[in-house]
């Protein structure tokens, strides 16, 4: 993705970083309140309101009224200072995936222009966050773990993409440097989004997406009859036990690595009570499965490939976020569960009504 830069705006970056360093200066950062109420507040948007937004941006493909009115309303916050508004990692993969490599572009120099290069922590970091802190506060009595909040905002779309700084395979520091910081840049944020397209990775991705959905349709038949609270207490109980994947298996060693025994989990896991309160602190994995529970309950509501990846989305972005703009049938579920009033979020389902919300919440 380097040489797509160019000679000449490669070497304004690389005079930018290095007067960065030597000057002492760190890079770009964003320090997010513990408090929801505090500011800056936090806007995350589903794909296809950012896309609402960017035909807005460019004034192309007849933009609505209420996206020009939105865009207009966030552009004002931003620049205030009091919102911050970060792609999340499945608005980066749905922004890489359009066939066509001009649309790509257009989206991505919005996306960075936007956000001021901003991009939230990928999801799976701080679900990993969310387990160390759970397993600590429910096993040991209390958690080491710092609160997730405040760091969750990072400059760069590495953040979102993976969760950390690249690993430059140098043993040379000043030049390791150099490369983590020089990938953080926007230019590259943008290039990223243009180039960095897999045909092979998408494809596999939609097969599993469509895999998922197949194993959704099963699950609603066994138990979207069961009430919110039998489904999480007898679902989530045979998954936290029994369960294979990535999300037991990082359970497993936060246990061993806190010398925490098997038998005192499974102990939690016995205790109905207890084991909700845990579940309660998985926060993501909380989040996600009660608006995938809620969308089961609903024998008319018809499963999508795309909530694939609107699960991880929602469940991060309600749970850090001050106000959201999703869909309409996934606000009505973070109603009905009462998630949106748990965290504390406005979930809107369209872009007319965020420039009152962003009112409401002292942003503009």
């Amino acid at each position: 993705m380097f040489e797509l830069i160019g000679p000449e705006r490669a070497k304004i970056m690389y005079d930018r970083i290095t007067n960065r360093i030597e000057s002492g200066r760190a890079l770009p950062a964003v320090t997010l309140p513990v408090s929801k109420a505090d500011f800056p507040k936090v806007l995350c948007l589903d794909m296809m309101h950012w896309v609402a937004l960017s035909r807005a941006h460019h004034n192309i493909r007849k933009p609505t009224p209420e996206a020009i009115a939105a865009l207009d309303a966030i552009r004002s916050a931003t620049k205030k200072g009091r919102l911050v508004v970060p792609p999340l990692a499945p608005n980066i993969d749905e922004a890489m995936e359009h066939d066509d490599e001009e649309v790509r572009k257009r989206l991505a120099l919005f996306m960075v222009n936007l956000s001021k290069n901003f991009s939230m922590v990928n999801y799976r970091v701080t679900e990993d966050q969310e387990i160390a802190h759970a397993v600590e506060k429910h096993l040991l009595g209390s958690s080491s773990v710092p609160h997730i909040r405040p760091t969750i905002v990072q400059w760069g779309f590495t953040a979102a993409a993976i969760g950390r700084d690249i690993n430059p395979k140098t043993r040379n520091r000043q030049r390791a440097v150099m490369l983590q910081q020089f990938s953080r840049e926007p230019e590259m944020s943008v290039v990223s989004l243009i180039a960095a397209r897999d045909p092979e990775a998408i494809k596999a991705m939609r097969q599993r997406e469509q895999k998922s959905l197949t194993l959704m349709e099963a699950a609603r038949e066994t138990d979207g009859h069961l009430s919110r609270a039998e489904r999480w207490s007898w679902a989530m109980y045979h998954f936290l036990k029994d369960g294979q994947g990535r999300f037991p298996e990082t359970i497993a060693a936060n246990l061993a690595a806190r010398r925490i025994p098997r038998a005192a989990y499974l102990n939690l896991l016995e205790d109905s009570e207890r084991r909700l309160r845990f579940i309660g602190d998985l926060t993501q994995h909380y989040v996600k499965w009660m608006l995938f529970y809620e969308r089961d309950r609903s024998r008319d509501e018809r499963y999508q490939a795309n909530d694939y990846k609107d699960g991880p989305f929602l469940a991060q972005a309600i749970a850090y976020a001050k106000i959201v703009v999703t869909e309409k049938r996934w606000t009505q579920h973070a109603t009905n569960t009462g998630i949106a009033k748990q965290y504390e979020t406005q979930v809107l389902k369209s872009l007319k009504a965020l420039p009152d919300a962003l009112a409401i919440e002292g942003c503009v």
